[in-house]
């Protein structure tokens, strides 16, 4: 790894940084950490790196002094949506995203640009597996300087300001996104479930709606029967800016429930209070969870809760009429 990133640190001009086509809670625990580790060994790199990914997601880079190319700005999203029906783990790459490469050279005026493609991440993320299923979340540090990792550096991000969600949003609310999953499938329980946690939340405060109207990947959300009065900015989506606003939404919450995943990672990293839920937690990966624990375990990260749906009961049992320090807990 140290190996290949150096090479592209010593080339000359702008060093392309992937593209990233994988999942966005792999993006937020391995890819954008590398990425600051990057820089951190190889200070030549600052100033030069050129990130590639989708959604606008660069209000996730803060602090690389990195520029930024959307995939989708430049693709059509059926044929990213193609792509990622046959990969969503860049080992190698693939044909796709060589012409993503390709495209953005175009798009930048470069005849050529070093690249650190995700595979460098990922051969050495299996090795390490391969040596202890552990070893991410065994390396997290906090210290005084941040927080470290193994080939990784952790920063919280800056919630961003309301933007072009200005007048679409109240100002008190929670962001809700349940979506199909391992650990959450789409299926009636699944759906009842979501249904009663959206509704149970409507009847205590604003609810806002994550999720878009286009098809990027494997994930469907998973809403059934909702309330009247929820709040919903897909109508603003477009494939390009979507994480974007997105973004905004959790940045802006009073916290945020859904899908125990990518954006139950995002929260944290804002500040906001995550609280997410999985139906067979036996088939989430629990070596991210635990990376997730270590990473968000300070005063600088949102909380970071996951329960099973089976959980609650006892939850309710415990926090009805719950006083802390003396204070009723107040509702939401």
């Amino acid at each position: 790894m140290r190996q290949e990133v150096g090479r592209a640190a010593q080339q000359p001009g702008r060093v392309l940084a992937g593209p990233f086509t994988g999942e966005v809670g792999f993006e937020l625990l391995y890819w954008i950490p590398f990425l600051r580790w990057a820089v951190s060994e190889f200070p030549d790199l600052r100033g030069r790196l050129v990130v590639i990914s989708r959604g606008g997601v660069m209000g996730w880079l803060d602090g690389l002094d990195a520029e930024y190319v959307d995939i989708l700005s430049l693709f059509p999203a059926e044929d990213f949506a193609r792509h990622r029906t046959v990969s969503d783990k860049q080992r190698e790459v693939a044909d796709f995203e060589r012409t993503v490469i390709e495209g953005v050279k175009r798009h930048l005026g470069l005849e050529r640009a070093a690249v650190i493609h995700p595979s460098t991440l990922y051969r050495s993320y299996f090795r390490f597996l391969k040596i202890n299923q552990l070893a991410y979340p065994r390396a997290v540090t906090h210290t005084e300087e941040g927080v470290h990792g193994l080939t990784a550096i952790y920063e919280p991000m800056e919630p961003p300001d309301k933007g072009p969600l200005a007048g679409q949003l109240p100002e008190e609310y929670v962001a809700v996104r349940f979506y199909s999953s391992r650990s959450f499938p789409d299926s009636a329980e699944g759906r009842r479930f979501a249904s009663a946690i959206i509704d149970s939340l409507s009847q205590r405060t604003n609810v806002v709606l994550l999720g878009h109207r286009f098809t990027l990947d494997e994930h469907r959300d998973v809403r059934g029967d909702l309330p009247e009065g929820l709040i919903g900015v897909d109508h603003l989506m477009e494939p390009d800016n979507n994480l974007a606003l997105q973004t905004i939404v959790v940045g802006n919450a009073k916290a945020f429930v859904g899908t125990y995943g990518g954006f139950a990672y995002l929260a944290p990293y804002l500040g906001v209070p995550s609280l997410s839920f999985s139906l067979e937690r036996g088939s989430a990966h629990s070596l991210h969870y635990e990376l997730a624990q270590r990473i968000f375990d300070g005063p600088d990260w949102g909380s970071f809760v996951v329960l099973r749906d089976r959980d609650l009961p006892v939850v309710e049992l415990v926090v009805r009429d719950f006083a802390f320090d003396g204070v009723p807990s107040a509702p939401l």
